[in-house]
């Protein structure tokens, strides 16, 4: 028995044991985070994080701990196994499952391609067209990919007859290989595998010791666990208990330990004085006094490094002391500090010196996912609208293959008005784009051949350039008017900064950067930072304001919700407490007298940060100083609320928050006229939101709910009618008696919502039931799961917004989006509850962006008289038509897509027998019609053959073909056609423009009538690798000025 282990003194131990013995270490603990606290301590002393694991309990925690398990059998390196005691008891797969549900796959070895597909269908593994999520595989020809659930990465085999050929792990959002391995042995047990018959025991071999933390609060922890279960359940779970404690044992006391034999290291919990620098020293002081090290733990570099600073420049006599002695400031996090005058030693966090409460990362941290707005053609299903360049709106019927001049090649069939067919070659697959348009309803299709379409496009041309202008014109003015000009970042500002207890993203990084350049300009800013929910918009605010108040001006920050300018207040609040920041509220939560004194100060200059909603726009409302303008959500504010909001900003800086991500084709299309950040990275450790559509259950509501109260957490209900929503409180608190429920919306006296929702923050309650007050910005990071009643009343981007008010801490959260199972749900409707269960990844924003909110976006950037032209032309071309008005007005060069007829009689297509997905093809299709360089078509062709094998004869011939149209395109002729016995004839409306790139000369070349070019050839082509040839001898392009295709 080891006494008086207090804090992270219990880390400490087991770091040591790890290094001075040779023995594996368990390291047994009461609760799941305290369990995650302790993994954080080890890193800190030292521990390689590859030599820890984590053993999670609970729904939640069945991928990572299905992992675990794994790793027992399988890594030596493995040295240290933390447990919480639910963990160390629940049933895990035997390691007789563990080893029989192993695939063996190794470079060379004999292992049929039909047995392996068999054994992941056996498995549970569900098949797709891609594998993209853990538990999926795809085949493809000789080529399967698979993502077991014990690899952050999906593998990809290949075969050559009934041997493995090739191994390679593979980037889930690329598809493309990213390492080449020659073995690997995922485990295909699935998290949500029955594990009944094994323990945790059985997998720990005799060179495993249990260290236990606080031998009562584990007995504690223990009995509230098994209260829970009856009978067997029970019984199970007593025995692994019983189990565990057959290897080698160290128990830990936190009090002194009375026997005789036992060890007692006195240590001490860290008392905290305050927050101010001087209450740090003298903690640090205490702490330190007497000890031979003490180590202080900083969250990062710049923390670190800043403290070093003010302690070198302090003169009071604690600091003295402290430099004096051997303080050792190190970059780690540290759960709670210690001290131990038996061994000498102290330790303990930044937080701690300040008082302030520590904020963990998850233990496991994955990497920063990138959000990609998807390209809106590769969901492109037969059915679909699409709009043709050059003939307007049609339906797409699907992929056909068709011999035409004796040649078989691959077309897409449009269907437009009176049932007309247009078939485009696969070739040409760039002039058709996926129609996104209006709220739902079905475009008109378009007549082929009638001048209807032209001019639809050119009435949305002359209304882009109007608007295009507008913006110019107020860009131009801003420019000449002179605003403040807010000084460099002081010493607070990187201190402030520093202070951030999370890793900022590239993205957060580089915004605020971008932004602080702006304030100390002269020119008024004037920016909008657009990203997904959760994505650190907040954060990137809070630095500009912190900024202004250093410059002694204030800051204004417009919010759309009540309880949204309360949650900013808080956390502005929490945030800068350490500085003398005066942060003020302006709403309906707060009393006159609160508002007349918030207001007085704001004229006086005694606030420094005012938050609030539209009531920040009333005529009674006037700055001494303002300096910052934050708007959050401008779309949300009415016609008036705008008016005076254009007064308030004159000449003040103004950052623009949306959490409507912004497309990438329309940020490019406005880049220029709007300064724009956006934010398209999540933070490390954020982990998807599990989504699932289901008919109204009890049993899986009252599960759910379970789940969550079990874990400590709360629960939002939405229920969007304020008539019924006291009725569906009362169901649940019959349904789930053990929660305490809280109603909360907008119609509710201001006391009565605000007492409400403070209850909630203090966890005075268990469950919200709401209407939508919830949906914008608010975060507490304890509220794990959302239910959404009758979800499909929403539109996807609600949801989505809903969906984001979990997630944003370190456990795995929920969302439910209830439907009644006697209400018949529109088609519309479920393809809008398909898309947000289908699309629930992280970054999953830029692809709903694509379903139904892009018309919004821009109706929030551009103004929503827009939305109509969108849907009058279709998306992308409404972006293209936007980007040639922009660089005409900056009198930048524009080209205009040039159509290309390619009359060659040879057989080219993807085959289907090669990529059998139709939605994949297209891609490829895509991604081909797209390249304009050789660097580009090598990267598809690299691609093609990575994904889906070496590619067939008729393949190949079809990339040639594409690489003869991107020249074709580039030299801006219209036609080429083979003329036997002639040569290759080349059809241009800019004669004068195509003869400089001519080589050709004397009888190589003749100027036929309707200005067409002649390149002399009477021999046939054997094949358009020769044909390509040929043209690159004939015909000279500038490297910069176009594809530097061959025909190789």
């Amino acid at each position: 028995m080891v006494g008086g282990v207090t804090g992270s003194s219990f880390s400490l131990l087991g770091s040591a044991l790890v290094r001075v013995t040779e023995r594996r270490w368990l390291l047994l603990v009461p609760g799941e985070e305290e369990a995650e606290g302790v993994v954080e301590d080890l890193r800190a002393f030292g521990v390689p994080a590859d030599a820890t694991a984590l053993l999670p309990s609970g729904v939640d925690g069945a991928l990572e701990r299905a992992r675990v398990i794994s790793r027992l059998a399988s890594d030596g390196a493995l040295r240290v196994l933390v447990t919480p005691v639910r963990s160390a008891v629940d049933p895990v797969p035997s390691p007789h499952a563990v080893r029989e549900g192993r695939l063996e796959l190794v470079i060379g070895a004999t292992l049929p391609l039909d047995g392996v597909v068999a054994r992941l269908v056996d498995a549970g593994f569900v098949r797709d067209a891609t594998a993209d999520r853990p538990g999926v595989f795809a085949v493809r020809g000789d080529l399967v990919d698979l993502w077991p659930h014990d690899l952050d990465r999906p593998l990809r085999v290949e075969w050559m007859d009934d041997e493995i050929e090739g191994l390679r792990a593979f980037d889930p959002m690329t598809q493309l290989s990213v390492e080449v391995l020659d073995r690997a042995s995922p485990s295909l047990l699935l998290p949500d595998d029955d594990p009944e018959g094994g323990t945790l025991a059985e997998h720990l071999d005799p060179s495993w010791t249990v260290l236990a933390r606080d031998a009562s609060g584990l007995a504690e922890s223990m009995e509230r666990h098994l209260a829970r279960f009856e009978g067997r359940d029970r019984q199970q779970r007593e025995d692994a208990w019983a189990a565990m404690f057959r290897l080698p044992e160290v128990m830990t006391s936190r009090m002194k330990a009375p026997a005789a034999e036992a060890l007692n290291i006195g240590g001490q919990i860290v008392a905290t004085a305050g927050s101010a620098f001087e209450d740090a020293i003298d903690t640090l002081e205490r702490t330190s006094r007497g000890k031979s090290m003490t180590l202080l733990c900083f969250d990062t570099d710049a923390e670190r490094d800043r403290f070093r600073e003010v302690l070198a420049e302090q003169q009071a006599p604690g600091a003295e002391k402290v430099r004096a002695r051997n303080v050792v400031m190190h970059v780690g996090r540290l759960h709670e500090g210690f001290h131990s005058p038996f061994l000498g030693v102290g330790a303990l966090g930044h937080h701690e010196l300040f008082a302030t409460a520590v904020k963990r990362r998850r233990p496991r941290e994955e990497e920063a996912v990138v959000s990609e707005a998807i390209d809106s053609f590769l969901d492109l299903e037969e059915g679909d609208y699409v709009v043709h360049l050059a003939q307007g709106i049609a339906r797409f019927i699907g992929l056909r293959r068709e011999v035409k001049g004796g040649a078989e090649q691959e077309f897409l069939v449009l269907e437009f008005k009176d049932a007309v067919e247009l078939h485009v070659p696969a070739s040409k697959i760039d002039l058709v784009q996926k129609y996104i348009g209006g709220k739902g309803d079905a475009p008109d299709l378009s007549r082929i051949g009638s001048a209807s379409w032209e001019k639809r496009k050119e009435a949305v041309r002359q209304a882009v350039t109007d608007m295009a202008a507008d913006l110019l014109e107020m860009q131009a003015i801003r420019a000449r008017k002179t605003g403040i000009r807010h000084p460099r970042d002081t010493p607070w500002q990187q201190e402030f900064e520093a202070a951030f207890p999370y890793q900022a993203t590239p993205d957060q990084a580089r915004a605020a950067e971008t932004i602080k350049a702006d304030m100390e300009s002269d020119r008024p800013m004037d920016r909008l930072i657009c990203g997904d929910v959760g994505y650190g918009k907040t954060e990137v605010c809070m630095r500009a304001a912190f900024k202004c108040v250093m410059g002694e001006r204030q800051v204004a920050v417009l919010v759309p919700t009540t309880i949204l300018a309360q949650q900013h207040w808080e956390s502005f609040k929490e945030r800068m407490k350490d500085y003398p920041v005066v942060i003020e509220c302006l709403s309906r939560f707060r009393t006159k007298k609160e508002q007349q004194r918030a207001l007085e100060g704001l004229a006086s200059g005694a606030v420094d940060i005012v938050i609030g909603t539209h009531r920040l726009v009333q005529g009674d409302v006037s700055f001494k100083d303002l300096g910052l303008l934050v708007i959050d959500e401008e779309q949300r504010f009415g016609v008036g609320h705008k008016e005076r909001l254009r007064r308030l900003r004159t000449n003040v800086d103004v950052l623009i928050m949306s959490a409507t991500p912004i497309p990438r084709t329309l940020h490019q299309a406005i880049l220029g006229i709007r300064d724009i950040s956006p934010l398209g990275q999540a933070p490390k450790g954020r982990r998807e939101v599990r989504t699932e559509v289901i008919p109204y259950a009890e049993d899986v509501v009252r599960t759910a709910i379970l789940r969550e109260l079990d874990r400590e957490g709360q629960i939002f209900f939405v229920h969007n009618r304020v008539q019924t929503i006291y009725k569906i409180a009362k169901r649940l608190s019959k349904l789930v008696p053990e929660a305490r429920i809280l109603v909360g919306h907008g119609q509710m006296p201001e006391r009565a919502l605000e007492r409400a929702m403070l209850s909630f923050l203090e966890k005075r309650a268990d469950i919200l039931v709401a209407t939508t007050i919830i949906e914008s910005g608010l975060d507490i990071p304890s509220v794990n799961t959302i239910f959404v009643d009758q979800a499909d009343r929403y539109g996807l981007s609600d949801l989505h917004q809903l969906r984001g008010r979990v997630g944003r801490y370190h456990h795995q959260a929920y969302a439910y989006f209830l439907v009644r199972p006697d209400h018949s749900v529109s088609e519309i409707a479920e393809k809008r509850l398909r898309a947000i269960e289908e699309f629930s990844r992280l970054g999953a924003g830029f692809q709903i962006a694509m379903r139904d909110m892009e018309i919004r976006g821009a109706g929030n950037i551009l103004g929503p008289e827009q939305s109509g032209h969108i849907a009058s032309v279709g998306y992308e071309m409404y972006c293209r038509l936007l980007d040639g008005a922009v660089k005409r007005l900056r009198n930048e060069r524009v080209e205009l897509p040039q159509e290309v007829e390619i009359n060659i009689d040879f057989t080219a297509y993807l085959d289907d027998a090669w990529i059998t997905d139709k939605k994949l093809r297209v891609e490829m299709y895509r991604k081909l019609g797209r390249a304009t360089t050789e660097a580009q078509f090598e990267a598809v062709i690299a691609e093609m053959a990575d994904r889906f094998g070496p590619p067939p004869p008729v393949a190949c011939e079809f990339v040639l073909v594409a690489k003869i149209r991107a020249l074709m395109e580039r030299l801006r002729v219209a036609r080429l056609e083979m003329m036997p016995g002639e040569g290759v004839a080349l059809r241009s409306h800019r004669l004068k423009r195509l003869m400089p790139h001519v080589r050709a000369s004397g009888e190589q070349v003749r100027i036929l009538r309707g200005e067409v070019v002649l390149l002399v050839h009477p021999a046939p082509f054997r094949g358009p690798g020769e044909l390509l040839a040929f043209l690159q001898e004939h015909l000279w392009v500038e490297p910069s000025e176009g594809p530097a295709v061959s025909g190789s």
